[in-house]
């Protein structure tokens, strides 16, 4: 079947290669799943190998703040779906920093990143899915494909 367009998502830079588990601060009362990502009650948060992301937003990615953006990523996507409720967001923000200094942030720039990403509101951005033309495949097996 022939589809004239193609659907895909803006702004993912990293894929993860093999699923990860963390332990996070952030412990809802219920569990909530998605394709990629599974928070448990205990702050344990599953994020799936394929899971992609856009790093750390508005910062050069480097070695101790790229877990950081994925897990925030993972964690802020959950909220985005409405999966997670908004009361969430200092604890999100905070495990940010939080992962930062463990993986070797100095203290000022660590406060710096959660000083940026408390002022923006994430929990209102959504991503956005785009839609472009795409050729017909060429040669003699198009008729084939529609």
């Amino acid at each position: 079947m022939y589809h004239s367009t193609v659907k895909y998502k803006k702004g993912y830079d990293y894929i993860l290669v093999e699923s990860r588990v963390y332990k996070t601060s952030v412990q809802p009362d219920y569990t909530v799943h998605t394709s990629y990502v599974s928070l448990f009650p205990n702050g344990d948060l599953h994020i799936k190998e394929g899971y992609a992301w856009d790093g750390a937003s508005g910062a050069f990615d480097t070695d101790t703040n790229m877990r950081a953006s994925l897990i925030h990523d993972a964690l802020v996507q959950l909220v985005q779906e409405g999966k997670l409720g908004r009361e969430y967001k200092a604890d999100i923000d905070h495990e940010y920093y939080s992962t930062c200094r463990r993986d070797g942030m100095a203290l000022l720039r660590a406060l710096s990143h959660l000083l940026a990403i408390q002022v923006h509101d994430w929990t209102k951005t959504q991503q956005k899915t785009y839609e472009a033309p795409s050729r017909p495949p060429q040669g003699k097996d198009n008729d084939e494909a529609q």
